[in-house]
């Protein structure tokens, strides 16, 4: 594959250096293989080998409910793996290096596209791309958009987005954790009278600690900066007003109360890795493709462009074949 052949850009000025997405699914990691990109990953990630579920004690803290193998059947590796998306785009980098000098393109953002098979039916696809504020138009035969739930490819293609959002808020950290919590290092879930929290282990730090994450549920209802609760359910500004209002010291506050009677905090002297807040939705693309007069596909979707939960996050970039379709 020569630089001719393959335009890969990403509005980020590098790879992601922490947060977004945290795991591999056994299935993912067997196409991974196929690819020759998977060993790495399998050497170096966190492997899922049981799931914990703690529940409420009858003295309201929490307790240990059971232990279970999280073994999935039928696949060649059995266990989902966790590990941090920016050594995953390190990995793809690399094997991209392998066969275009140029590699991604990056502070290059896609401002628009379409098709035009009249103006070049073996290219139909034509794409504005802005590098650095710089627009250039590519032709192209192929386009993959992965670029997020507010995808540009998406919304020039006119696809909708159907589902829902509803009223509930997570917070999610990545830190080095100091507990006393027995089962940090295992993933599962926590259930207690305050919320429940998903742990995460992670990979290890260059510094030799364990990161750990933990998506939080967050009270129902918060209150606004006047004194009044949020309305339940009107529109969007009151859900934007109380996710501005969760704040990281919130979220260690949920996570203190939830882990009752186990203390758990940041290590001291290291940084918090990373953390946001995700509204909890569920929404699919009502198609995947944009296909020309011939019924070929020729504008697809994947990733985020066409499929959007809480729960999932996939690599943000996008792939724009400017000769032949190849998959790197």
């Amino acid at each position: 594959m020569s630089d001719q052949s393959l335009l890969c850009i990403d509005l980020k000025p590098t790879r992601v250096m922490c947060g977004q997405a945290d795991g591999l699914q056994p299935r993912t990691l067997e196409v991974l293989k196929t690819m020759g990109l998977a060993d790495p990953i399998l050497q170096d990630g966190c492997y899922l080998w049981e799931m914990m579920i703690w529940k409420p004690s009858k003295d309201g803290t929490i307790e240990r409910f059971s232990i279970i193998d999280n073994k999935i059947h039928p696949a060649r590796y059995q266990r989902a793996i966790t590990i941090s998306q920016g050594i995953i785009e390190q990995i793809f980098d690399d094997d991209l290096a392998h066969h275009s000098e140029r590699g991604v393109q990056r502070n290059s953002r896609l401002v628009n596209v379409s098709l035009d098979e009249d103006g070049d039916p073996d290219f139909p696809v034509v794409a504005t791309v802005e590098t650095d504020g710089v627009p250039r138009t590519v032709r192209t035969k192929f386009l993959v958009g992965t670029d997020g739930a507010h995808s540009t490819v998406r919304k020039c293609s006119r696809i909708q987005l159907n589902g829902e959002s509803i009223d509930d808020f997570w917070g999610v950290i990545d830190f080095v954790a100091d507990t006393d919590f027995p089962d940090i290092r295992r993933f599962g879930r926590v259930h207690s009278r305050k919320g429940t929290i998903m742990v995460i282990p992670r990979e290890q730090t260059v510094d030799g600690d364990y990161l750990t994450r933990l998506y939080v549920q967050m009270p129902p209802q918060e209150e606004l900066k006047d004194g009044s609760l949020r309305s339940e359910g009107k529109g969007t500004e009151p859900r934007r007003s109380r996710k501005s209002q969760i704040t990281l010291e919130k979220i260690f506050q949920q996570v203190s109360e939830i882990f009752e009677p186990y203390y758990i905090r940041p290590k001291a002297g290291v940084d918090i890795n990373w953390w946001t807040v995700y509204q909890i939705g569920q929404r699919i693309a009502e198609r995947f493709a944009i296909k020309d007069s011939r019924g070929l596909g020729r504008v697809i979707l994947a990733g985020d462009c066409m499929l959007l939960s809480f729960s999932l996050k996939i690599l943000w970039y996008v792939n724009l074949e400017v000769a032949n379709f190849e998959v790197w």
